[in-house]
């Protein structure tokens, strides 16, 4: 192999292995095995084909999320041929879409990169993740804040009212979902740079694991996350103690997130006493919407009939909008909502609600709404959710 200085830094020069210029040809490489769009579970061989002119030094696997751009995760090398990489799949999340490309180096320095193989994982007696959320909420006001909640684990109850969680959990996407993401995909809204002072958080949501051959369900769960792809590294945030039945879930509020960023998300199971750990579930990824902002009426306003008519505006990559109107400051426990979207048209994509003749005019008193820009995956679950700052109204 040919060695030249490839570069200086201000302080030392860096001796790096370059392309020999007297061969600039690239190895080429393949992935042959397994074929594309397989299903793979447990232990795999992949198997590659790689040629180049002079010789090779390595071949390397990589695995990562479908259409990343990131190199990925090496699961593995070979520097001889047949060149064969034994993969455990059961070292990323199950039941995930993911790819598998290959990285071929010979001995002059070049690389040459393959075509991605398509794959997706399944492996047995695992948890299931059913969604990661992205939140991005107004401040708490001082008298409503327990702690900051920046640096803390929190339940979502805590960050949001417990009475709009439960609105959030029966949300469904609006039947028209496809029309609606191409209507979105063609706007040319602005995404606003975030405010500093509102709160990011993600909730993660899974089935409870469920009793498999000799082992009796879950004694507790760990919560991992990752900032680079879906395939991982994931870091772990903490474990949590399983509660009795029903969902289980985790939430975490994130100072240092901006609008726009990506975190994928998976859990594990506890089990056998706190003995043993499964593999990860399946992923999700989540992304911290752009604020939601109201049009009207003002802060304040007065609206006479008690019919008010709530405006809002677009917010990119919003699908629908939930809006909510209060009794009182709605992060105060005892707030009740009086008029929201119903259980039968769940979001809307009006950027407009006018209050129903159907219903009694409000009656004196003052009066809290905001709105809710809501984002749906593809498998139609509500992922993202951007609250507006409440404003009040006021019927004299």
């Amino acid at each position: 192999m040919n060695l030249r200085w490839c570069g200086l830094t201000v302080v030392m020069a860096l001796l790096t292995a370059c392309p020999d210029p007297n061969d600039p040809n690239k190895p080429t490489v393949a992935i042959t095995t397994p074929a594309s769009d397989a299903t793979v579970s447990n232990t795999i061989p992949i198997q590659l084909d790689a040629v180049d002119n002079v010789g090779l030094a390595r071949v390397e696997v990589f695995v990562r999320g479908r259409g990343s751009t990131q190199i990925g995760l090496n699961v593995g090398s070979a520097v001889s041929a047949p060149f064969v990489v034994q993969w455990d799949t059961t070292g990323v999340p199950n039941n995930t879409e993911l790819e598998l490309v290959a990285r071929a180096y010979d001995t002059a320095g070049n690389e040459g990169v393959s075509t991605p193989i398509r794959i997706k994982t399944q492996n047995a007696n695992l948890p299931s993740l059913t969604l990661l959320s992205g939140y991005s909420l107004p401040p708490k006001p001082v008298q409503f804040a327990s702690s900051k909640l920046q640096t803390q684990n929190v339940a979502l109850d805590s960050v949001l009212p417990a009475h709009t969680t439960r609105v959030l959990e029966a949300l469904e996407a609006p039947k028209n979902l496809s029309e609606l993401r191409a209507r979105v995909a063609s706007t040319s809204a602005v995404i606003r740079p975030l405010a500093l002072t509102r709160d990011l958080a993600l909730e993660w949501e899974w089935s409870p694991f469920q009793s498999v051959g000799s082992i009796a369900g879950a004694d507790g769960y760990g919560i991992f996350l990752s900032k680079l792809d879906i395939a991982g590294s994931y870091q772990r945030l903490l474990n949590q103690q399983a509660t009795a039945s029903g969902a289980q879930k985790f939430s975490k509020t994130f100072s240092e997130a901006r609008t726009g960023d990506v975190y994928f998300g998976c859990v594990t199971a506890i089990v056998d006493n706190r003995s043993r750990e499964t593999p990860c579930s399946n992923a999700d990824a989540a992304k911290f919407p752009p604020d939601q902002d109201v049009a009207a009426p003002a802060d304040g306003a007065v609206v006479s009939d008690g019919r008010p008519t709530l405006t809002w505006t677009a917010t990119p990559n919003a699908i629908g909008y939930l809006y909510l109107l209060y009794d009182r400051n709605p992060w105060d426990a005892n707030a009740k909502i009086i008029w929201r979207n119903t259980p039968a048209t769940q979001t809307t994509d009006k950027l407009l609600a006018a209050y129903p003749s159907a219903l009694a005019p409000l009656a004196k008193g003052t009066y809290y709404w905001w709105v809710a820009g809501v984002s749906f995956d593809s498998f139609g679950k509500a992922d993202g959710f951007s609250f507006s700052d409440p404003r009040t109204i006021v019927v004299p």
